[in-house]
């Protein structure tokens, strides 16, 4: 809050201080398998950059945050076919493979784009894109990072998630946002609609005015009558933990794998070896996320063997 606001007038309102470290020694260190464990089980096969969680905080961490707001912008505004058509191009950029990639992903798009037809039949083309789009980008990726954060008892909290800021057809590009902003600040945090920025900067009036007729109009969800206070995982409900002196390197653990025999020959057998070079070198040049497509091959040759295993198990329970 501090490093973007600069303000100490929220903290000195709310009552608590600001860049506090006192949380971050009250969680128990993940062992090496469970830190894998989170990242594997909520994000494989569908995120190429892992963030690995290696601790397990013993009292719950809220995060409020600008996650989902790709979904604000109205892309893809195209029609199913054409925007299926965009992503198999890109999906074949790799030098030498392009159709068996560009074929591939169309195979796979059209299998998920007849299953979101006949659950909307009463969808046009453009909606049905923006469908497809929300379900990959909104529930699959933000939504399975929000998982792997609860594992280690985080909670994503974005209020562009809401699904009812898609209904208030506002003009995002007026007046640099402040109709948005003023939305989520009246909507979900009233008390901080007045208080001023280190900066001297402030929400037009215009736009909080605006903000508070639509907020009336579409008020916010009530929570349910069943709703459980002691959600939370915490050590009241003994969260069963193994625990570990030495905080793991898992990016370690991934790069051993990667580059041992024994996957590398499961690749090859999978793709012409050239693919597994590209992941490769791509490791060894870049800086940001190095090991992208590593993980992605990663994913691959895991989710295979999960299909294998669960076939023999089937198997042998006839």
């Amino acid at each position: 809050m501090s490093n973007f606001l600069k303000n100490t007038n929220i903290s000195n309102k709310f009552g608590f201080k600001l860049n506090q470290n006192d949380l971050d020694d009250d969680c128990i260190n993940f062992d090496l398998n469970t830190s894998l464990d989170c990242t594997m089980y909520s994000k494989l096969g569908f995120h190429k950059q892992f963030y690995f969680k290696t601790k397990f905080f013993n009292k719950p961490r809220f995060y409020f945050n600008g996650l989902w707001g790709e979904i604000l912008r109205g892309y893809p505004n195209k029609q199913i076919q054409n925007y299926m058509e965009e992503i198999s191009k890109n999906s074949g950029k790799i030098k030498g493979y392009e159709q068996e990639f560009y074929h591939s992903s169309k195979r796979f798009l059209k299998r998920n784009i007849n299953m979101i037809t006949n659950e909307n039949k009463n969808k046009n083309d453009y909606e049905l894109s923006m469908l497809l789009f929300l379900r990959s980008i909104g529930i699959y990726h933000y939504g399975k990072a929000s998982i792997e954060s609860f594992l280690s008892n985080i909670y994503q909290i974005p209020p562009l998630a809401d699904p009812e800021i898609k209904k208030l057809n506002m003009s995002f590009n007026e007046m640099r946002f402040h109709d948005l902003i003023a939305y989520i600040y009246v909507r979900f945090a009233h008390d901080l609609i007045y208080i001023p920025f280190d900066s001297k900067r402030k929400i037009n009036e215009a736009s909080i005015k605006k903000a508070e007729i639509l907020n009336k109009l579409i008020p916010p969800y009530k929570i349910k009558s069943d709703y459980n206070p002691n959600f939370f995982i915490d050590n009241i409900r003994k969260f069963p933990l193994p625990s570990s002196k030495i905080v793991p390197n898992p990016q370690n653990y991934i790069q051993k794998i990667f580059k041992s025999d024994k996957f590398i020959l499961t690749i090859s057998k999978i793709y012409n070896i050239s693919i597994y070079e590209l992941a490769r070198e791509y490791s060894e040049k870049k800086k940001y996320f190095p090991f992208s497509f590593a993980n992605t091959l990663l994913s691959i040759v895991k989710i295979l063997d999960y299909i294998s295993l669960n076939r023999n198990k089937l198997s042998n329970s006839k």
